[in-house]
């Protein structure tokens, strides 16, 4: 091999997972929706902050009805990222927990989201041109397995797993020996 896999250049954007969002609107919008669009969102988006907006029905018919939903996404009232929270969180068993909704939208209210859901809140984050191997450090230095990608305006762009990094790390050095 000509080139030390350390200066392989790939992009953070080369083997992250695009997550298909949607900020929470009315149940009308929700509505109004194809049931493909509905079966796509896989990130539902919120914002912290915002006082007697987002009530516990509401929230637990978006969370029945977008059957594909995986994460909530908390922006800041500017748009920009803070976390990303697995739907688990919000779970008891297989079911929605609405006393687990209604303590999540107080938090998310008081902008206590960081605090109150700190063990599974998913915070550590890269920009778009950050290459893999710089990825793959950062997830084992912070022994985490999901890395969240922002753009340059710190917008969510997709995330990072540590085996989808590591596969695309492997495929690309065995082309470069077979290519050698």
């Amino acid at each position: 091999m000509s080139k030390p896999v350390t200066n392989i250049e790939l992009s953070a954007t080369e083997a992250m997972d695009e997550i298909i969002g949607d900020e929470k609107r009315s149940i009308d919008y929700l509505h109004g929706l194809s049931p493909k669009d509905r079966r796509n969102i896989s990130r539902l988006v919120l914002v912290q902050g915002r006082v007697d907006y987002y009530r516990p029905y509401a929230l637990d018919t978006y969370l029945h009805e977008l059957r594909g939903l995986k994460y909530i996404e908390i922006r800041n009232q500017e748009g920009q990222f803070i976390a990303l929270i697995p739907i688990s969180e919000f779970k008891h068993g297989t079911e929605i927990n609405n006393n687990l909704l209604g303590e999540f939208i107080h938090t998310l209210e008081q902008a206590q989201i960081l605090q109150r859901y700190s063990r599974s809140v998913i915070t550590t984050h890269i920009t778009e041109d950050t290459g893999l191997i710089e990825a793959l450090k950062i997830m084992r230095r912070h022994k985490i397995q999901q890395l969240v990608v922002l753009d340059e305006s710190n917008v969510f762009q997709g995330v990072l797993m540590a085996r989808s990094v590591e596969k695309r790390i492997v495929d690309n050095v065995l082309q470069a020996k077979e290519n050698a």
